[in-house]
């Protein structure tokens, strides 16, 4: 058990030198196992953040923006546990201001990552329960649930780590509490894990992308009533080239799903080039192609892994049972939709958006 909740040193700290048929792990002060990753374990993970709480929600308040020290204790087992010295920051545009506590990004500049490929990372955003109220925390975990739906999709996605957080504020208020939130993958980590550069997105036609992330991305939005995404300036979608000259087609990720029918937060809406008229209802914004054989094959894709989606929500533990049967029965609305292909082809040819 040890040896598995050790995966986290690979976010905060460890040093591995490898031989030609094994690893070498230092001790537990120092370092954590060079093979297993903090994003391959779903069970979740506890930690404890130590700062001035009170300052960091008066300046956040003041929409100022600043680097505070913390400590970051990562808790092996009932007796063990690793100690970083890190910096937290308050992070994203909307919910920096509408949250009370906001997202943070957790920075280990002052500590880096000494693993082996991942030296440049430095940051990794943590999605946390922007108010104090139970409705808010199920919010993060149907969030949590939408990254994972994606990762059983396709591995060209973004992984994610569930946590248990307990929040001490060292602080004027000493405010301390305990809450879930989760990690996301750095883009640098998802780069080598796919052999990939990341990339900015300038002007490219939807042609200039490989056409199975655009059909896949599209059906995946449409699964969970999210229209906050949109091709056209990169809007929460990541762009990445492969390392193979032959490949020049970019890979195209998405990320942030808080907006969603499923996630069904008290403060989303849909977006001004969408149609539909509530958060919850669906509206397919993939592009229109000359074939739907592509699109065929992704439509297979998601039918092939219902059963395995089903049983996440089902095994999901975290969230109320309320909440739980809500989100089982809006993706079961998007199978029982997507299984009469025919007609779900015809409500794609009416709202997609011309290639051109």
């Amino acid at each position: 058990m040890k040896y598995l909740i050790l995966n986290f040193v690979l976010i905060v700290s460890f040093s591995a030198s490898a031989q030609e048929d094994s690893v070498y792990i230092s001790p537990v002060s120092d370092t954590l196992a060079y093979e297993n990753r903090i994003f391959d374990n779903e069970e979740p993970l506890d930690i404890t953040l130590r700062y001035d709480i009170s300052a960091f929600i008066k300046l956040k308040a003041k929409k100022e923006e600043r680097y505070f020290p913390a400590e970051l204790v990562i808790h092996i087992s009932e007796t063990d546990s690793i100690t970083k010295n890190i910096r937290v920051k308050a992070r994203g545009n909307f919910r920096k201001n509408h949250c009370f506590f906001p997202p943070i990004h957790l920075s280990f500049k002052t500590d880096k990552i000494k693993a082996d490929g991942f030296d440049q990372v430095n940051k990794i955003k943590m999605v946390t329960h922007c108010k104090s109220t139970k409705v808010y925390e199920q919010y993060v975990l149907k969030e949590y649930l939408a990254y994972r739906f994606y990762n059983m999709i396709t591995d060209n996605s973004l992984k994610v780590r569930l946590l248990r957080i307990k929040y001490e504020d060292i602080g004027k208020r000493k405010q301390h509490s305990a809450k879930y939130g989760f990690l996301i993958e750095p883009t640098k980590m998802l780069a080598r894990r796919k052999e990939c550069v990341e990339v900015e997105m300038k002007g490219l036609k939807p042609r200039s992308f490989l056409r199975e992330d655009l059909d896949r991305i599209a059906l995946f939005n449409y699964m969970i009533g999210n229209t906050d995404w949109k091709l056209n300036a990169g809007h929460n979608l990541k762009f990445f080239k492969m390392n193979d000259p032959f490949i020049r087609e970019l890979n195209v990720v998405p990320y942030d799903f808080d907006y969603s029918g499923l996630v069904n937060a008290d403060y989303a809406i849909p977006q001004e080039w969408s149609s539909a008229e509530t958060v919850v209802e669906r509206d397919y914004l993939g592009f229109c192609w000359e074939d739907n054989e592509e699109l065929l094959k992704q439509l297979k894709l998601y039918i092939d892994c219902q059963a395995d989606v089903m049983k996440l929500i089902r095994e999901f533990e975290y969230l109320v049972e309320r909440e739980r049967r809500m989100v089982e029965g809006y993706i079961n609305e998007f199978y029982e939709e997507i299984i009469h292909t025919k007609s779900f082809l015809r409500m794609v040819q009416r709202s997609c958006d011309p290639i051109n």
